[in-house]
């Protein structure tokens, strides 16, 4: 007698259905993971973008900018001048029509907490102990807001932060 050897029909149909669920359950996570690649790059692009902001607010840029300073960025976060978009009109407008390579929209708002008084320890005496003194400060709160636009160009917060800074 001849034996048979190979795969029946039904076995064939039954191993390419469990290869097909298989990859559909790794191509799932495959679009999961580039989905959550792509918002944790926007949160970090959004804080790098928010510190740089407040990092560079001095005690000069702060008497200029007054209530804050709005930056805005393209989807590959590089930064957009807007002509006038400086006034306080433009940015406190929520309503504003924004240029569509606009995806992205940095704000600092600053106020003024009053002065700080600090210890200072300048030098060394005879002793080789501190001289102690104080200084005074001003105190602002920076609070940043990254804005992120969507498709149907509304702001949707992104990420936020809040910082000191004594100057």
């Amino acid at each position: 007698m001849k034996s048979e050897s190979g795969f029946s029909l039904l076995e064939v149909i039954l191993s390419l259905a469990a290869l097909t669920l298989i990859s559909g359950f790794i191509l799932q996570m495959f679009i999961a993971s580039l989905y959550l690649n792509q918002k944790a790059y926007n949160l970090d692009m959004g804080a790098n973008a928010a510190t740089q902001e407040m990092e560079a607010c001095n005690g000069d840029s702060i008497a200029d900018n007054g209530g804050g300073v709005t930056r805005y960025f393209d989807s590959q976060w590089n930064p957009i001048a807007i002509e006038g978009a400086d006034t306080e009109e433009y940015t406190q407008n929520v309503n504003l029509i924004l240029p569509e390579n606009v995806q992205y929209i940095v704000t600092i708002s600053i106020s003024e907490d009053g002065l700080h008084e600090f210890d200072v320890y300048t030098s060394f005496d005879s002793s080789g102990g501190y001289i102690a003194g104080t200084e005074q400060a001003k105190e602002y709160r920076l609070d940043a807001s990254v804005y992120q636009i969507t498709e149907s160009r509304e702001r949707e917060l992104l990420i936020s932060l809040s910082t000191r800074k004594y100057i």
